[in-house]
C-alpha cells in the first residue's frame, strides 16, 4: 500500500512541478552544509575544500550555504555579509569561532582541519575534505521522513518570480517546531579579499509576505501522508544579486536544530 501511495505522490509531483526542478530524493537525505566564515579569514583551505566538495557532489547529495559574518561596514556593494547571517550564527552557537561548518544542523566542525596528516596547506585541505566527506556519506544513508518538491519560474513582471512548494511527511513526525526554510544563495561573486571569487553565499530568506515572525514557513506535519502546499511570489533584488543564483529549501526543527531534508532548485 505504501508503495502505491509513493507512486501516486511521484506522479502528482512530476505533473505539478515540471521542468528541471522537481523533487528531493526519497531514499536518501541531502546534506545541508552551512558554513560560517568571514572575508578576512586566513584559513583559505577551508573555503577551497568546501568549494571542491560542492563541485564533486550532486545536489541530491549536498547543498551548501555560506554565511559571511563579522565583516567590516566598509564592504562595497554587493556585500558578502548581512544581518541575517549574523543572526543565524548566534542562533547556532554562543561563541563566534570561525570557521564553523554545520551538517544538517546538529553535527559540526569548528575551526580548521581535524588532525591533518601533514601541516601543509594542501594536507590541511585534504584532511578537512575527508572529515566533511565522512559526515556527508553518513547523512546520505538516512531515509528522510519528509520529501520536498519545488519549482521557481520567472513571471512577466520584471524581477518577479513564482515559487511552488510541496512538503510531504513520509513517516510519523514527533517534531513540534518544523519550518520550511528557503534560502537564496549566489555564486561567482567577484570580491577581492583572501579569495577573489566567492561561492554559495547566503543572500536572504525567501518566504510569503504574510510570514513576519519566523525566517521560514511553519509546518504542522505529523502523520505519514500529511502535506503542506503553497504558491507565492517574491521580488528579486536584481540590482544587488546579479550572478548565478540558486534556491535551497530545507525542513528544520527549530527546537533541536535537526534538518530532515534539503533540496536545491534554480530559478527559471
Amino acid at each position: 500500500m505504501k508503495r502505491k501511495q509513493w507512486l501516486i505522490f511521484l506522479f502528482l509531483s512530476l505533473f505539478l512541478f515540471t521542468g528541471t526542478n522537481c523533487m528531493s530524493p526519497i531514499f536518501s537525505t541531502v546534506t545541508v552544509m552551512e558554513n560560517f566564515t568571514a572575508t578576512w579569514l586566513n584559513r583559505r583551505y577551508v573555503s577551497e575544500a568546501i568549494h571542491e566538495l560542492h563541485e564533486e557532489h550532486t545536489r541530491d547529495q549536498l547543498v551548501v550555504i555560506r554565511y559571511y559574518v563579522d565583516s567590516t561596514s566598509s564592504d562595497p556593494i554587493p556585500k558578502l555579509s548581512c544581518e541575517e547571517s549574523e543572526t543565524r550564527m548566534k542562533w547556532y552557537m554562543s561563541d563566534k569561532g570561525l570557521p564553523t561548518t554545520f551538517f544538517n544542523g546538529t553535527v559540526y566542525l569548528k575551526g580548521g582541519a581535524p588532525h591533518p596528516g601533514d601541516d601543509t596547506e594542501e594536507g590541511a585541505k585534504k584532511a578537512y575534505k575527508q572529515a566533511c566527506d565522512n559526515k556527508i556519506s553518513e547523512i546520505n544513508t538516512r531515509i528522510p521522513p519528509v520529501s520536498i518538491a519545488a519549482s521557481c519560474k520567472k513571471n512577466e513582471i520584471k524581477d518577479e518570480y513564482t515559487l511552488d512548494v510541496l512538503v510531504r511527511a513520509t513517516d510519523t513526525l514527533s517534531y513540534s517546531s518544523l519550518l520550511l526554510n528557503i534560502a537564496l544563495v549566489e555564486n561567482n561573486i567577484p570580491y577581492s579579499s583572501l579569495e577573489k571569487v566567492h561561492y554559495c553565499v547566503f543572500r536572504e530568506w525567501i518566504k510569503p509576505s504574510d510570514q513576519k515572525d519566523t525566517i521560514g514557513i511553519p509546518l504542522s506535519l505529523k502523520e505519514s501522508g500529511d502535506q503542506f502546499k503553497a504558491q507565492f511570489t517574491y521580488l528579486l533584488n536584481s540590482e544587488l544579486y546579479k550572478n548565478d543564483l540558486s534556491i535551497i529549501l530545507f525542513v528544520q526543527d527549530m527546537e533541536t536544530k535537526a534538518i530532515l531534508q534539503g533540496f536545491e532548485i534554480k530559478p527559471s
